[in-house]
This record gives C-alpha cells, structure tokens and sequence, in this order.
C-alpha cells in the first residue's frame, strides 16, 4: 500500500489540489459572498434582458459595450451569464457560474503553462496546489463582477502566445489571437494593458530572431477584427458622435464616459498604491482581506525573489537568443503597472482594476518557492523548509 502511494503520490497530491480547487470555488457559490454586488446585479439583469429579449434594460440589441449606470459596463461576462440563463433559468448560482467556471478553466491553463516550462516538474503542482488556496483567486473568482473576468483571461492569453512564440505553430498564432481579441471584451482597462504587453512582446521576439510575420500578422489580423467594435465604440463616445447600429448589433453612445480617468497624472502615488493592493490589501473587502492580504503575507518575499529570477531569466534569454516562460509573464506584469501608473482621478489602482496582474504574481511566486527549494542543499533542510511552508498555507 505505502509503496503504490510513493509511486503515485504527485499524482493523488494533484487529484487533491483539483479537488480542493472546484471545492473553494464552487461550495455555496449562491451564498458566499452574501448579496450582490450592485455591478453584479447590473450585469446580471442584463444578462437576462439578453437571453429573453435579445435587448438590455435600455433596449439596445446586443450591445458591445452595456451602458450600466451611465459609464459603461462591460460585455463579455454579460453574455456569457445569458448563455447560462437561456440553459438554466435565472438564479444566484447561474449569475456567478461563469466567473466559477472561468476560474476552474484558469488553473488549467496556467498548469498547461508550467508544465510546458518544463524545468521542474513539482512546480506546476505547487501552482495548482497555491491557486486553489490563496485568498485573491478565491475571493475575486466567486461573484459575477465582470471585468474580475480578465485575471482568468490573461493566463489563457498569456498561456497562447508563448506557446506561439515557443512552437511556432499556425493554430496557436491563430488562438493567440482569438483570446486577445476576446480578453478586450473583459475589461475595458485591457485596451492600454494587451497593446503594451504585444509591443514588449514584439520586440523580445525581433531580439530572438524568432519573428515569424506571417504568422505574427494572422494574430494581428484576428485581434484587429474582434477589437474593431469595441474601436468603434471609443470614436463614437470620444468624439460625440451619435449611437450606431449594424445589424442588430449596437455601438453604445454611454451617458458619461470615462476616458479621462486614464491621464497619468498620479504616477508615484499610483505606484505606492499599486504595490500596497497587490502585495498587501485594499480597502475593497470582497475582494481582499487586511488579515490574510492577497495571496497571504508570507509570499510577498517570494513573490519579489521570483519577479527578480523572472527578469534575469528573461535577460539570460535575450543574451541567449532563447526563448524564455518567464519572458511574458514578466512582460504582462510590466503592462499592468504601466496601465496602474496611468489612472487619474477616482480611478485608484485598486485590486479590481489590477485583477490582471496576479497570474504573473503566481508564477513569480512559484519561482521564488522552488529557488529557495534549490538553493538549500541538504535534505533535512529542505525537508523543514516543506513543512514550513505547508503549515502556512495549509
């Protein structure tokens, strides 16, 4: 008996982790947390406006940006609560499916992704293991607040196109493309972050002379497609033009618009403030806790060890000409804060509006967990440094 558990014990600590990880995001998801939130409950009504009578609450046909209270919210997540309501009925349950769900698909990707690194087998467990426990991934992914749907989007994202890049495959340039479009319609904020990331991206993959245009080019062409609405809808809002329609497709003229939000002109404010939020907490209580902090006080300096293995990694790759993982997990990160450092006025960047930036947080924390698990080189040593760590997070 204890020699089969031996041989097969990655494989039931895994089992474990899925089960823990569907258990945290699905266990009375119509409970916790009690009530709605007002964005929830905006979009939820929507959503069954959508799957009944194809219009929002302000009669708009399918519109590709929802005028919510007057600032816009946005679609993606809104649809995707109308695919279940047209399956299941409406229910408190159904309105946070997706975001559950979205979560759950998440984990697998980001697993796709540590295993395709390659470099240490334990450390897609110990990702799938810190995913399903820590207290952002859990607390974010459990209400239906919509743009929360871009930090699952991004390991999809982040997940295609370094596989692009690292395979050279037609279909996943093709794919890259298809969830970048897709993550535009997730969070408005994306606009700035996806364009920086590309560009970062895009200059790294000239340095390593691993540029395929062809194939870069589809990916654009796919991305530029999907993105020309929500395009549209910016020209409109942005110079006072009047509300389109093409079809039964609406191009939303919002009653307040909000590009001035995005200014630049609080950027080392922004900066304290970004690192106050994501390390540590906000003052959105549903979405972190001041006791446990995002992803729990003890990883903040394992987090910062791996960020700094990440970027050496990624310069190591540069001088290489070799292509890095941690290459777009660090460019991602980079995008994020530089689209935090941008927000003006009420616009804090708070944990919501830096949802994204947690799946580069995770790898980085990864990182840091199995570089300090190398550099101790006796068992014993690293046998307590084991236990330690699962006794904090357990």
């Amino acid at each position: 008996m204890m020699e089969t558990i031996r041989k097969y014990k990655w494989y039931i600590v895994t089992i474990i982790g899925i089960i823990i990880l569907v258990f945290m995001h699905l266990y009375k998801l119509s409970a916790v947390p009690y009530g709605l939130n007002v964005d929830e409950a905006s979009g939820a009504y929507d959503a069954l406006n959508i799957a009944r009578y194809g219009v929002d609450r302000y009669l708009k046909s399918y519109p590709v940006y929802f005028t919510n209270y007057g600032d816009g919210q946005n679609a993606l997540y809104i649809y995707a609560t109308a695919m279940w309501i047209k399956l299941f009925g409406i229910s408190k349950f159904v309105i946070r499916l997706t975001a559950a769900m979205a979560a759950i698909a998440a984990a697998y990707f980001g697993w796709k992704y540590m295993n395709a690194e390659k470099k240490n087998g334990k450390a897609k467990i110990i990702w799938l293991l810190l995913y399903a426990v820590l207290p952002v991934f859990v607390m974010t992914q459990r209400f239906g607040l919509e743009s929360h749907l871009m930090l699952p989007m991004s390991m999809v994202c982040l997940y295609f196109t370094a596989k692009a890049i690292d395979e050279g495959k037609w279909a996943d340039y093709l794919l890259a493309g298809l969830t970048l479009g897709i993550t535009l319609y997730t969070y408005a904020l994306t606009y700035i972050v996806i364009p920086v990331y590309l560009l970062l991206l895009l200059v790294y993959v000239i340095i390593l002379k691993k540029a395929e245009w062809r194939k870069i080019l589809l990916t654009a062409a796919v991305l530029a497609i999907l993105a020309a609405p929500l395009i549209l809808v910016q020209v409109i809002n942005l110079f006072d033009l009047p509300e389109m329609k093409l079809g039964p497709i609406t191009f939303t003229k919002l009653l307040r618009y909000r590009g001035e939000e995005v200014a630049g002109i609080s950027v080392v404010q922004n900066i304290k403030s970004m690192f106050t939020n994501t390390f540590f907490y906000d003052d959105l209580t549903y979405n972190t806790s001041a006791k446990y902090g995002t992803m729990f006080f003890v990883s903040v300096p394992f987090v910062l060890l791996g960020l700094g293995r990440s970027i050496y990694e990624t310069i190591l790759s540069v001088k290489k000409k070799v292509f890095s993982y941690a290459a777009p997990m660090v460019f991602w990160f980079v995008a994020q804060w530089i689209m935090g450092s941008l927000l003006s006025g009420d616009s804090v960047p708070n944990t919501t509006r830096m949802i994204g930036v947690f799946m580069p947080m995770l790898y980085f924390l990864v990182k840091g967990l199995c570089l300090l698990w190398e550099w101790l080189k006796s068992d014993k040593w690293r046998m307590g440094y084991a236990v330690v760590m699962c006794v904090c997070y357990g």
